[in-house]
Order: structure tokens, then C-alpha cells, then sequence
């Protein structure tokens, strides 16, 4: 059967299927350095007292951060998008999308928009931090209490204190002597960095209501608030240094800018409805051609309502609705 690629439908099933594909491209890079390379073997100074910090347990578990960097804006987009669908009046107006025969309207388009573009961000900040991790190999600042090496082995006693590249380690838990090698940048920063910043530019272009401005700007406080708190417990941990914490923020927060600039058309949208609203002003301002000023004032029968001829909208507002929210009806639905 002859795939019909004028189809609207088939067009739409070959997209979803690419971005899937993307996605899972996205994470190849996981998948490779964790299951199938080792870190770069990297040297110490002898005394470097940066690296003789005990040993900690995690304050936040690596799999609680991802859970909650990951659920917590899924959700708060997916409600995002339901109240504001709902508080629409023109919903029944609003154009549907046809993949298949399944007919799906604006909520859902963006829902799964929106949220995407969180997930494949999401995987490319995780690809980028661990190609960091396995290419520079930096020791983590426990790194001499889990490895343990074996300083009867090693000239230390040189008054330079010397470079060793070549060493044993005496404990045996190679899983835990593996994860001391990957310290640059922190993966608890870039994840929280990304999923907060993501979240907060979010919410101040779709979480648009006048009444709960002020709420908005305190989730978004409490947003980053949340990922400095997860980034400065790994200093606390001893698990980072305060530049790879650094570098794990930097880079989270750059990915987040970028998916929603350069892949999403989240703040594109915003900037067109700013212009066109701009433009509706300034062409409101201009005054009247004094030749075409009528200079007779309409008269009004019974119950107040206009008894000229000319044309006045219908007390709903509908044909009004239809025309003014057209151009964003095809804007919502112009990604898919």
C-alpha cells in the first residue's frame, strides 16, 4: 500500500514518529558511556587536600532529583494547559487536529508539544554531561577515601609534591571507584538547572493571568530556589567541587534556553501577539479623517439599544470571537 505523503494525516504520524526517533538519538550517548566505556583515567598530586574529603552518603539521591526534575514540570505543564484550554471561550471554535482517526484538539497538541521538547532537551543535557564526565575524568573530592591507594607504592616524599599518574587502589568496590573518576560537570546541577529553568520560562509565557501574576513569579522563585538547594548538596556531600557544580548549572541553564528559543516556538508565539497587539494599538490611536466624521449622532430608541443602520456586534461577542482569535487558532495548531 502506497504511503500517501499529500495526506494532512500521514504527514502528521511521519512527525510524531521523527521526534520519536530523536528523541532515542538523544540518548545514545547515555546509553554508550554508561554501559560501555570507563571514565578517563586521571592523575593526583600527592598531598592535593582538595581530594581527602571523607566519604558521604547522598543528601539527594541521584534517582529522587531525576523523578522530581523530571515529574514536577510534566505536571505543572500538563495543568498549565488544561486550565488555560478550559478558560478559553472560544474552545468549540477551535480547530482539530487529525492523526489517523483520532481527532485531537489544541490541549493535547500542546501537552505533547511542550513536553517533548522537555524530554529531548532533557536527554541532550544528560548527553552532554556525561561525555563531560567520561572525557575529562576529574576526581571527586572523596575520591582518596574511596580509593585508598597504595601510598607505599608512590614517592611522596619529594618536597615538590609530585604528580602520580600510575597508581593502585586498595578497596575493592570498583563501582564506587568509577563514580569518584566522573566529577566534572555535577549531574544534580544540570538536571535541576534544566528542568527549573525550563519550568520557569514556561510559566511566564503561558501562565498569563492578571490575578495570579504574583504566583507566578514566586513558583518561579521557588523553582530556582529548588535547583540551588539540589546543586549546593553535592558541595555539602562532598561529592562535587564548586566548579563542576558551577559548570552543571551553566550548562543546564544554556540548554534550557535553548530548546525553548531555538527548537520551541513558545516565546516566538509570544513575540508575534505582542506585535500584532502593538499594531491593533497604535491603529486604534489614529484619529478620524475629519472628511469622514459624521457628524450625526445615532438615536437611540427603547431599552438603549441603536436605531442607525450601522453594523454593531452581537451582545455575545461572537462574530468578534471568530475573527480576532482565527490568526491564534492557526497558530496553535501551525506546529502540527
Amino acid at each position: 500500500m502506497a504511503i500517501r505523503m499529500n495526506d494532512p494525516s500521514t504527514r502528521r504520524i511521519i512527525r510524531v514518529a521523527t521526534d520519536l526517533i530523536c528523541l532515542v538519538v538523544a540518548c545514545i550517548p547515555i546509553i554508550i558511556l554508561r554501559f560501555a566505556a570507563q571514565p578517563v583515567r586521571r592523575g593526583f598530586y600527592c598531598y592535593d587536600e582538595t581530594l581527602m574529603r571523607p566519604y558521604r552518603s547522598s543528601s539527594i539521591p541521584y534517582t529522587a532529583a531525576v523523578f522530581t526534575a523530571g515529574g514536577l514540570p510534566c505536571v505543572t505543564m500538563v495543568i498549565t494547559e488544561i486550565i488555560l484550554y478550559r478558560c478559553r471561550r472560544d474552545r468549540d471554535l477551535l480547530a482539530k487536529i487529525t492523526i489517523g482517526r483520532l481527532r485531537i484538539n489544541v490541549c493535547l497538541i500542546n501537552i505533547y508539544k511542550y513536553i517533548g521538547i522537555f524530554a529531548f532537551g532533557l536527554g541532550t543535557c544528560q548527553s552532554f554531561m556525561y561525555v563531560g564526565k567520561f572525557t575529562i575524568g576529574r576526581l571527586r573530592p572523596h575520591f582518596f577515601d574511596v580509593c585508598k591507594p597504595d601510598f607505599s607504592k608512590i614517592n611522596c616524599t619529594h618536597p615538590m609534591s609530585r604528580f602520580v599518574q600510575e597508581y593502585e587502589c586498595t578497596e575493592t568496590d570498583q563501582h564506587r571507584i568509577q563514580e569518584a573518576r566522573m566529577s566534572f560537570p555535577s549531574g544534580h546541577a544540570a538536571l535541576s538547572f534544566y528542568a527549573m529553568t525550563y519550568l520557569a520560562m514556561y510559566l511566564q509565557v503561558r501562565m498569563t493571568w492578571h490575578w495570579l501574576r504574583l504566583l507566578r513569579h514566586v513558583i518561579q522563585t521557588a523553582c530556582l530556589m529548588f535547583a540551588t538547594v539540589v546543586s549546593v548538596s553535592r558541595m555539602w556531600d562532598n561529592k562535587h567541587h564548586w566548579s563542576d557544580v558551577i559548570a552543571g548549572a551553566v550548562l543546564g541553564s544554556s540548554v534550557a534556553a535553548g530548546m525553548l528559543y531555538c527548537v520551541s516556538d513558545l516565546y516566538k508565539t509570544q513575540d508575534s501577539r505582542l506585535t500584532r497587539t502593538e499594531s491593533s494599538r497604535k491603529s486604534s490611536s489614529v484619529p478620524l479623517s475629519p472628511f469622514r466624521k459624521s457628524t450625526q449622532r445615532p438615536s437611540r430608541g427603547s431599552g438603549g439599544s441603536v436605531a442607525s443602520g450601522e453594523h454593531q456586534p452581537n451582545a455575545a461577542g461572537t462574530g468578534l470571537t471568530q475573527t480576532a482569535s482565527s490568526p491564534i487558532i492557526l497558530q496553535e495548531v501551525h506546529a502540527i
